[in-house]
């Protein structure tokens, strides 16, 4: 973490010796820095550049929300079935939306663009247009 901070300083520094006539402080320029980080990673989602999930295992789901599960635009995210493994022939995952409510539901799909499994009814909505769902 220190270096990573430390890096982000050091490009504060840089930022304003290049640009002297631009007044602004730390908080604010990492404050722009991240707004245009995450702008830029939902710019350049795009579902077809995504790997198909014959060529992919599936594995676990992100333990965090990805910053593009809100974007706005809820057609770029699809449910797709999670491909077999080994074991099953039709594999299960939990649902997150309803784990966070305290159900227990699997589900045989996943959000091919954020690697979540949910819920095919309702869940997926909710996952893709709620901050705290």
């Amino acid at each position: 973490m220190f270096i990573l901070h430390c890096t982000l300083f050091n490009s504060f520094i840089l930022y304003r010796k290049l640009n002297p006539n631009i007044k602004i402080t730390f908080s604010k320029f990492l404050q722009t820095l991240a707004e245009e980080w995450i702008a830029s990673a939902t710019e350049h989602h795009d579902p077809e550049n995504l790997p198909s999930s014959s060529s992919t295992a599936v594995g676990r789901a992100p333990h965090h929300d990805r910053p593009y599960r809100l974007s706005g635009d809820i057609a770029i995210h699809q449910l797709e079935r999670i491909s077999q493994s080994g074991k099953s022939k039709y594999p299960q995952k939990r649902c997150r939306v309803c784990k966070t409510r305290g159900k227990r539901r699997d589900t045989s799909y996943i959000c091919k663009l954020c690697r979540v499994p949910l819920c095919k009814s309702h869940c997926f909505s909710i996952y893709h247009t709620k901050q705290k769902y």
